[in-house]
């Protein structure tokens, strides 16, 4: 009989290429060679193929009241061990000790790729997501992280080869937060998520409220060029990405949190805009200092890093309101504008762009139109429309009527933040006292109280 340590190996490598090519007769091969291992080892083998099989995630949309859509749920919660053999962490116990110490579930990267321009391919038409394209960046990242003694798995979500990044809605994130709560139960402890430039920030912000307690990386990366031209950033991106993600130090992760890595700098998620359409530095948190910069070498700085309080185990949240909407203010703004987006049936936050620190026009119609929304239960947070800096309501009088009206201060929070927030406050049915007190708050380090 092969001794367990060799065992262990061919098991290793059938497993893999089970995952990445669905072979029948590595599954039986693999079958072959776990009969003779016990109940742990078969178990295992099960968890392989369901992490080939890469099924969608089911999505119920309940109404309120008879009313249109507004809240979007997970049906059900994802079973932590559907066969029947206890947790995994106990899994992992077993497993080490009939393998000598040496996990493959310990050491794998999930790498989730849901599209965008780092694997989308010009056929003449524009660049669209295509699956020869994702194919040959994830064999890219694959021979890296054999370099280094890890193995790696692919979920390819929302299609064959994904979408494009202008499509992503809160069912997309609902997708995602189910596949990382899938992986995180299995035991991986480092995720990667590809992803389109164009509203990445958007699904960070997202998955940093959704993922509570998350004590692992999940690093969002793409590129502004796809993989397969000659000048493309996604290979430095995604390499360096997953190198960031698998990063420990004393056996725990350095980024225990949702971020986004683009050409030098690691970035909070949920403090991070796209600012640039052109470059290839198109990210920037500019009330936030970034938690790693890569040069030569990769660089944390550790006291920005956000660290879980205590050691609780994530908590999934699948509950999302999309009646959420935008008012942007301009100079010369018309009543018919304002009225027109406060009047949104079904309507519950808006989430206000104002100039500099919370500014907006002294208008008797415009604060009324405001104040009368306020009463009707509509949260309406102020950000500004100024790259950096905060609002400060009582700066200036402008300001002060606004707060006069019922106008909630968003400090220094993104737009793509405060849209999310807000979403995911009124998806859990919270009044709208208890989704302003919960906005003077920061939840996972997604604004700065002073």
């Amino acid at each position: 009989m092969v001794g367990l340590p060799g065992l262990h190996r061919d098991i290793d490598r059938h497993l893999y290429t089970l995952s990445r090519r669905h072979d029948r007769h590595a599954e039986r091969r693999t079958r072959h060679l776990v009969a003779g291992a016990g109940a742990e080892l078969r178990h295992l083998l099960a968890r392989g193929r369901r992490l080939a099989s890469c099924t969608g995630s089911s999505l119920l949309a309940h109404r309120a009241g008879g009313g249109e859509q507004d809240t979007e749920t997970v049906q059900g919660k994802p079973d932590p061990d559907p066969d029947g053999g206890g947790d995994d962490a106990a899994l992992v116990r077993r497993h080490t000790s009939l393998t000598g110490g040496r996990v493959v579930l310990m050491k794998e990267v999930l790498i989730i790729s849901t599209g965008g321009t780092i694997v989308s391919v010009d056929h003449g038409n524009g660049a669209v997501p295509d699956s020869d394209a994702a194919l040959g960046i994830l064999q890219r990242g694959g021979e890296f992280l054999r370099e280094k003694g890890y193995s790696y798995s692919v979920e390819v979500v929302f299609g064959e080869a994904g979408c494009d990044s202008s499509d992503i809605s809160p069912a997309e994130w609902l997708t995602l937060t189910q596949r990382v709560n899938e992986a995180v139960l299995r035991g991986v402890k480092k995720i990667l998520i590809i992803h389109g430039t164009d509203t990445m920030a958007f699904t960070a912000s997202a998955l940093s409220f959704m993922l509570e307690n998350l004590s692992k990386p999940v690093v969002l990366t793409g590129s502004q060029l796809p993989i397969g031209m000659l000048r493309t950033d996604g290979k430095e991106n995604l390499i360096t990405a997953i190198e960031i993600a698998a990063a420990r130090e004393n056996d725990m992760p350095l980024v225990p949190e949702v971020c986004i890595f683009f050409e030098n700098d690691l970035l909070r998620g949920n403090r991070t805009s796209k600012t640039n359409a052109d470059n290839f530095n198109a990210f920037r948190s500019y009330n936030y200092p970034p938690l790693a910069h890569a040069g030569i070498s990769i660089k944390y700085d550790i006291p920005q890093i956000y660290h879980p309080v205590s050691r609780k185990p994530l908590k999934p949240h699948y509950l999302l309101d999309r009646n959420i909407a935008i008012l942007k203010i301009f100079p010369g703004i018309s009543p018919q504008v304002v009225e027109s987006i406060l009047n949104i049936p079904g309507l519950k936050g808006v989430v206000m762009e104002t100039f500099g620190s919370g500014n907006a026009p002294g208008y008797d119609w415009l604060l009324e139109m405001l104040k009368d929304a306020v009463e009707r239960g509509i949260v309406i947070v102020n950000v500004t429309q100024c790259l950096a800096g905060s609002v400060e309501m009582h700066r200036y009088e402008t300001g002060r009527k606004l707060l006069q009206a019922g106008v909630v201060s968003g400090y220094d929070s993104t737009t793509e933040c405060a849209v999310a927030k807000l979403m995911f406050l009124f998806g859990h049915g919270m009044t709208p006292d208890e989704v302003k007190e919960h906005l003077n708050c920061s939840l996972i380090g997604e604004i700065t109280i002073a």
